[in-house]
């Protein structure tokens, strides 16, 4: 198991609490961080999941072209990330 100091645990509490839907702005009074950016930029870390939905976002809001394939590419994508979540 790779070497975990107490400080680490504050990472992992501003990446849960975002991932949760938790504002930045309570993130960083619950860290007792006087700068926004200092949580923004060094503690909260976006998930893979995260990732996905911005991207799906991003297709729902524009209008892609007709592409044949890119939904049996997306729907692979996002079935793969399923799957990795269950093993």
């Amino acid at each position: 198991m790779k070497k975990m100091r107490f400080h680490d645990l504050r990472h992992s509490c501003a990446s849960l609490l975002l991932a949760n839907g938790v504002p930045l702005k309570q993130i960083q009074d619950w860290l007792g961080h006087s700068d926004f950016s200092t949580t923004a930029n060094i503690y909260a870390h976006p998930d893979y999941t995260s990732k996905l939905s911005s991207a799906q976002a991003m297709e729902n809001g524009i209008a892609l072209p007709s592409a044949t394939g890119f939904e049996s590419k997306w729907n692979a994508v996002t079935d793969a990330d399923e799957t990795d979540e269950f093993e």
